[in-house]
Parts: structure tokens; sequence; C-alpha cells
């Protein structure tokens, strides 16, 4: 039953409370979300205790757990539990909520109106903001206490945001009213269904550390929807691509790659077989040169849509620098200029944002990603060799001499101001999430009152190698450390100290690192403009193509004047990411931090329209799929088959550690080129780090075989795959049915048989040719209690080969092993391990006599376990 009653603060009380401002309600406090299911979940609400601030002439009132919001600026800011509630595909979400006891707080209180964020930009002088006309309406704020915005989606997965505020406010009675405890039930209304998600029947394995993060009833999703494997989607890849027999590179596939033009096709096409080596499985695709930004939208629309596997990484390749002229020696692909004049007007075009978020969003109209993209922001051949091969040596050849430290080195660079936490944020990333996953090198360069690092300072740390470098504090665009003159950009420290210069294009240009870089994380103004006009090239783009072996590989940060709080939560997701906090990320790509930082950034207590707007500033340029070194990288040993033969074939793998230590979780990737198409198989290894890879092969050559795990040098080694050989394997089994012998046999090779003769007892009963490969035998009364039948193979080369089948007409188990051949009566199942006790073949019989040629194993020593019979060594000698 619902309780009212008002708190009558009386005069004693408040004394008592006029330090700590603390207002205690009673003994107990609960904030428990519950799912129950993906169709419902409850949240209980039991507030113990409120605080109030005063903040000049207004009050702040909190409450543990709560954030500050509004939902509109110039409104009262008041405590808000926000939550994001995943759904099915289909269906809204509704609410009831059952007010246990609502309470009226005595007195007057003067709640601060919403502020809009700070844009980081030097000089600025926030403007206090109020909404008069509302202040001065009699009416409670907000209007109910549960809001629920329209459903929208993350890739696989429907979710709405809930906002619960338990106080409202009267901005003329200046009351307050709290709901002191509640409970809400969320549950699902199939009547209608706002932006549903069709076909969509599993969860991406890239996705999940988004959802993990992001979604409160995470558990609920995993039950309604199974998580794909990387393994999975490509053979379902492979099918398709088998069906339709397209050449390399054709659709479905996992990662996207949109070029302008083809006069970087060739290099394109090699970094795409260098992914496809990794396990991906790229998908190249050339529009016109300087083609519109809408048409590349389309393009990859259409990708999201049709394809039966969604790509998971978009690349964008060509320059973003849209006033050049386009021709074969400058390539442009046009960002989207997306117009948020409603919000702010700042940068080369005020209020525009240059990016390609947009691209990535593809399920509905909001600002989520579907899908992990980036851009090589490059205009020709030079500036497309520089990044890939970069790109290639971080990812397979790390640079292990000089400093090899620089693989957990972090540079925190961030300057001093009052009323921001540049510096604040650049030290928690070290001591809340860096610090605690194991790293030990911190180049603490963040400004104070009376101290900045300066240029030379930061140019030095990042010359001695960095792998990942946070920057908080101010940008500018076509700055160069000398004037606005349109010719570099920059970072900027804080007012108090006077925005000194800290890091430049000069400086990036000059920079000596050698191959000892990693990734930049600078979600600040402006400098990460890498579409300002006039061939203007923005920090990232120093950063990660202008030169061929210095620099590092990534660079994510602003193309616009970006905004305080809002980066710096951002900046923290980063962080956690890094250090797979809670195990968020396992494993770690360029596009799944930046993206995860992105919807981290939401736990601070923001509006949409200004998260929108930070997803659409922060861009990337480098590898989207490129993975992050967390740790000094450590190397594998791999040992596995060196050669197959043209037939079903088997690959056997083994990983292990510098300690002889199985390595399970390793990807394995087989990728044949010759075949039409690819033969391209991805395997997993399991808990003694051994992954099996069996295919048909039909062309001589070498195929690529790798192996790949996070903070571990990628394997990449081939196999050879010989034409078969004559010896081979063969079975030749018979089945008594009826008074009918049904004689099959099979062979490995059949392009190499001539004909076979089949004879039973020394006569013959049959000649068949090589496609023919079962005989049906009537015994009438010539069997008794055995038979034995002769298979002839005579092979096109000339040779010929006898298998003799004895048929025992009894139901007694046995075998025998003779000239490499086992013989079988009655048995289910034989398994051969070799004499390290490795299993090497296994066969499911199912027929009462059978005959087995396993003279393709090595020489050697093999245990033969056939049934529940005793185990028999034997040796194999040819």
């Amino acid at each position: 039953m619902k309780r009212v009653s008002i708190i009558f603060l009386i005069f004693m009380t408040l004394i008592l409370f006029a330090k700590s401002n603390v207002i205690y309600l009673g003994p107990n406090s609960l904030n428990e979300f519950k799912s129950i299911d993906i169709y419902k979940s409850t949240i209980d609400f039991e507030a113990d205790k409120f605080f109030v601030e005063k903040d000049g002439e207004y009050d702040l009132v909190n409450i543990d757990g709560l954030s500050q919001f509004s939902f509109e600026v110039g409104y009262p800011s008041l405590p808000f539990l926000v939550k994001n509630i995943a759904l099915p595909d289909e269906g809204d979400l509704d609410y009831k909520i059952e007010i246990l006891e609502e309470i009226q707080i005595d007195g007057k209180f003067n709640i601060k109106p919403f502020q809009p964020p700070l844009p980081e930009i030097p000089n600025f002088q926030p403007q206090f903001v109020k909404d008069d006309e509302f202040y001065s309406t009699n009416t409670f704020y907000p209007s109910k206490n549960v809001t629920i915005l329209e459903p929208t989606g993350i890739r696989d997965v429907r979710f709405s945001k809930v906002y619960f505020s338990p106080f409202r406010y009267n901005p003329v009675t200046k009351k307050l009213i709290l709901i002191k405890k509640a409970r809400i039930t969320f549950f699902v209304n199939s009547s209608k269904s706002t932006n549903p998600i069709n076909n969509s029947f599993y969860l991406t394995e890239e996705f999940v550390p988004l959802y993990k993060e992001f979604l409160s009833n995470f558990d609920a999703v995993l039950k309604y929807k199974r998580v794909e494997t990387l393994q999975e989607r490509n053979e379902r890849i492979q099918k398709v691509r088998e069906s339709l027999k397209g050449d390399n590179f054709t659709p479905p596939g996992d990662y996207l790659i949109v070029v302008g033009g083809t006069t970087l096709s060739n290099k394109v096409k090699t970094f795409a077989a260098y992914k496809a080596k990794l396990g991906y499985n790229p998908v190249v695709w050339h529009l016109a040169n300087n083609v519109s930004s809408k048409q590349i939208k389309d393009s990859i629309q259409y990708a999201y849509n049709n394809w039966s596997v969604k790509p998971v990484y978009i690349l964008i390749v060509g320059d973003a620098d849209s006033t050049r002229t386009p021709s074969e020696s400058w390539v442009i692909m046009r960002p989207l200029w997306k117009d948020f004049r409603s919000l702010y007007s700042y940068g080369i075009k005020p209020g525009f944002v240059p990016n390609d978020h947009w691209f990535a969003c593809l399920n509905d109209t909001n600002y989520y990603p579907d899908a992990y993209i980036s851009r090589f922001n490059v205009k020709d051949t030079i500036q497309l060799n520089n990044i890939v091969n970069k790109t290639i040596k971080y990812e397979t050849d790390p640079q292990l001499t000089g400093n090899p430290d620089w693989f957990t080195t972090y540079v925190g660079v961030g300057g001093y101001e009052g009323g921001r936490i540049f510096d604040t944020t650049a030290t928690r990333v070290w001591k809340n999430y860096l610090k605690p996953y194991g790293w030990t090198d911190w180049d603490s360069l963040i400004e104070t009152r009376t101290w900045s690092p300066g240029r030379a300072t930061v140019s030095d740390s990042i010359n001695d190698g960095q792998n990942f470098i946070l920057f908080r504090g101010h940008g500018a665009e076509g700055y160069d450390g000398d004037a606005d003159d349109g010719k570099g950009f920059g970072w900027m420290g804080g007012a108090d100290q006077n925005y000194k210069d800290l890091y430049t294009n000069e400086d990036i240009a000059v920079r000596a690192n050698g191959y000892m870089g990693g990734f930049i994380f600078a979600p600040t103004c402006l400098a990460g403009n890498f579409a300002y006009p006039n061939d203007t090239n923005s920090m990232g783009d120093y950063w990660t193509h202008l030169t061929s072996n210095n620099g590092g590989v990534g660079y994510f940060g602003a193309t616009n004047v970006s905004l305080s709080y809002y980066n710096d939560s951002m900046s923290l997701g980063v962080g956690r990411a890094f250090a797979n906090y809670n195990n968020v990320m396992p494993d770690r790509t360029f596009g799944k931090v930046t993206n995860y930082a992105k919807l981290y950034m939401e736990t601070y207590n923001g509006s949409t329209d200004y998260f929108r707007l930070e997803n659409y500033l922060m861009n990337t340029l480098g590898d989207p799929a490129v993975m992050i070194w967390t740790k000094v990288p450590k190397n594998l040993t791999v040992l596995h088959d060196n050669s197959v033969e043209t037939r079903t074939d088997t690959i056997t793998v083994t990983v292990t550690d510098n300690t002889k230590a199985a390595v399970s979780g390793a990807t394995v990737c087989l990728y044949d080129t010759l075949e039409t198409p690819d033969i391209h198989i991805v395997a997993t290894t399991d808990a003694t780090g051994k992954a099996t890879i069996i295919s048909t092969y039909t062309k001589i050559g070498s195929a690529f075989l790798t192996v790949t795990k996070q903070d571990y040098i990628p394997y990449m080694g081939t196999v050879t795959i010989n034409a078969t050989t004559e010896l081979e394997e063969i079975s030749f089994t018979g089945t008594l049915v009826n008074g009918k012998v049904i004689l099959k046999w099979h062979t490995t090779n059949p392009t190499s048989v001539k004909n076979y003769k089949l004879y039973r007892d020394g006569k013959e009963l049959a000649t068949l040719s090589n496609s023919e490969m079962e005989f049906e035998d009537i015994l009438l009364n010539e069997a008794t209690n055995k038979v034995e039948y002769k298979l002839d193979i005579y092979y096109v080369s000339g040779k010929l080969s006898e298998y003799k089948l004895p048929m025992i007409i009894d139901n007694k188990k046995s075998f025998q092993f003779s000239k490499n051949r086992l013989y079988l009566n009655n048995i289910e199942r034989v398994e051969i391990f070799n004499i390290s006790g490795q299993k090497v073949k296994d066969f499911k019989i199912n027929k009462k006599s059978a005959l087995i040629d396993i003279s393709n194993l090595s020489n050697g020593f093999y245990i033969i376990k056939a049934d529940d019979l005793e185990n028999k060594k034997v040796m194999i000698v040819k």
C-alpha cells in the first residue's frame, strides 16, 4: 500500500544538518535492478538519505548512485537513475510503478538549472542558462517519475533508455516531493513495435563487450540470443561464397573495404589478403573517385541490409578533403559534414562536424554504431603504403629491440584549468586502470598550477616509444605553433598556464620514435579534423600515414569543438578497455576500444543531444581491426602438419607458449587462394592448445596458416599442398542383409583409378568403372559361414592393388592387422593412436565386415582400439 507522509524539518533539525547537508530518511537503502528475462525486469528503490549542497543562490540535490540530469537545458537539475534495457527484436517497453512510500520535503529549495556542457575552447566564458518561463510555472518537474525513450538498436540488440527521478520539483512553490520507496516493473508491450530489428539471429562476438557494458539486462540478452563465434561466422560466409563460386573478396564478408577509384586498388587488395590470413573475410568495393557521402552510405547500407553476414568492420580508403580536385594521383572519399548548428557554432565550417561515424549507423536514425568504422585518410599509393606497412609491422613484427617497455608505457598529457578535470582524467586512467592491470611505466606530462611540460618534453617522451598516448586539454585546427594560418594543428594546455603549446604537427613531423608507436587518443577540440580543406593535414594524418617508419598506427580524436566531462568520461572508457577491466574486452582491436569508449561516455550524466554530437565528433584513422598490444608481446610455438595432399586431408595444429603451456582460445586460420572460391577455414584451439582443420584440396601449391591471440606475436606459416600419391587410404566394407552382401568401397583419390574388378572366393563377379563403388552380391546357398571378397584396383598409371575382405557370417567381434591393413568383423568404431597417445584416425564402421587400408600413415608404431576389444600395438612399414 502506498504511504504518503510529510517530513517537517524543524529549526533544530536544520541546525543539526547544517554542516553535513545530509537529510536522513531511514535505515534502508536499495537500488536494485533485476532482469527476469528479456521481456520483464524490475527496479526496487529505497532512499535512506539525500544531500543538499549550496551552489551560490541555488541548491543541488543528490542521492548516492544517481546522476544529475534534466531533459532540458535550463530546467531543474535533479538526481536520475538511468538504465538501458534490452528488448526482444519486436515489441516496445512499458512500465508499471508501485509507489510504496512518498514524502514531501518541508522547506523551500531553489534547485539549480541544468547547464549546457563546456566546449573545450580557450577563453570560453560559459553563459548561465535558466528557463525563466519554466521557473515561473506552477507545476512539478518532471511531470512523471519514469520516462522511457523509444526503442533503438546497436547492431543485434534493441533497447530503450529509461529515466527514473525519485524527486519532482515545483519551481514556484519551491517544494520537493520524493519517492522514498518504490518498485518499477518493466515489461514488453507486443501491441506496438518501434524500430524492430529484422534477420538478426545471433550476437556478434566483437560487439559483446559493448552489450556487456551498456545493457543493464545483459544476462537476459545472452539467454535470448546466443553469441556466434568467429569460426561459426566464417563457416556461414564460406557456404555462401561456395554457392556463388565468386572470386577473391566477394560478398558476403565481415570486413568491408570501400575505396575511391582504382588507383589504390592493388595495395588495398594486398591489405585485404593480409586481413584474410588473420581470419577475417574482407570484401573490397570500388566506388567512383570523389563520390558523394550519400553514395558511400548507400553502398554500406546495402551490404548491411542484404548480406547474410553483415560487415563487422568497415574501412574507408581515400582523402576526406573534398575541396581538392580528384585525379589518378589524388583519391577523395567524402565524409559527411553533419549539421549541428542547433547545438553550437564552431570550426572551419561553423556548426558542421565532418565525420565517418554516420556511415556506421545502419539500424535506424540513432547515433549508435552498428559496425566498427575507420579510415585510411590517404590521397595516393605512397601514403597508403605507409599506413599499410606500418599496420602490418605493428601487428605481426613489433619492435622488441631498443626500448621493449614501450608496449606498456602510458603517456598522459593534460592541461590544468579551474572548472575542468583534464589533469584528473589523465591521472585516473593510469591509477584506476592501467597500473592495476600491471603497467609500470607512466610519463606524467600533466600541467599543475605552476608547471607545464612544454613541447620539447612531450616530444622527447613520445620519441622514446609509447603505445598509449592520451591527451586531455585544448586543441586547435589550422595551427602550427606560430599562427592560425591553416598549416597545422596542435594541443594546448589549460588556462592556468595560458594555453601553452604542448604538442603540434611540427613536432610530429620531426618525431623519431621509429616503429615504437601505437595509438593516440585525443578527445579534444579540432586537432583530429581529417577533412580540413586545402591539403592541410590533421595530427591524426601526421601520426598515421605521412611517414613510413615513425608515428603510430591509430589516432582517435575530434573533428570540431568537443565537450568537457563528456570527453573525460570517454577517456576513462578507453582506459577500461585497454586494461580489460572486469574482463569486458579480452581481445582488443582499435574499433572495439574506441566504440566501447563512446558507449562508456554515457555513464556521465549528459543528454542524448550531446551524446549524439560527441559520437559524430570522435573519428578514427587507422585499421579498425588492428590488434592492440597491452602487454610485451610473447611468441607462440606452433606445430602443425607441413603438407597435405590434393584430396580431403587433415591438419592438426598445436599451440603452446614459451613455457610449453597449452594456449587455448587462439585463432587458427587456413587460407588457400589457389581454389575458387578461396579455402578459408577458422578454428579455435581447445584447452589442450589443439585445433583441427579438415578440407578438400584440388590444386598443388601453398596455403597460408596463421595463429593469433591477444598479446602474442602472430604465427605466419604455410602449408604445402602436394599431388596425392597412389598410396592412400582405402575403405572396403561388406554388409549382410537378407541373404545379400552389399559391398562398398571408397578411395580418397578416385581420379587416379582406371577401373575396379571384384571377386568372390576367386571367382570374378564384375568389372566396374572408377565412378562405381558399390555392388550387391546375392549369396543364395553358396555361403555357409564365410566367404572372401577381393577388390582389385587398376590405376591409370598401370599399378594394381588387391584388397581382400573375409566375410564371417556370425556376430563375433574381431579384427586383424596385416600388411598395413585392418580386417574388421562386427566392429562399430576403430580409433588409432600414435605412440605419444595422440589420436590420428577415428573410423565409425557400422558394417558387418570391413577392410581399411592405413598405409598412408607415417612409418612407426600405433595403438589400435576397436570397440571394447583389447588394444593392439602394430607397426606401419612402407
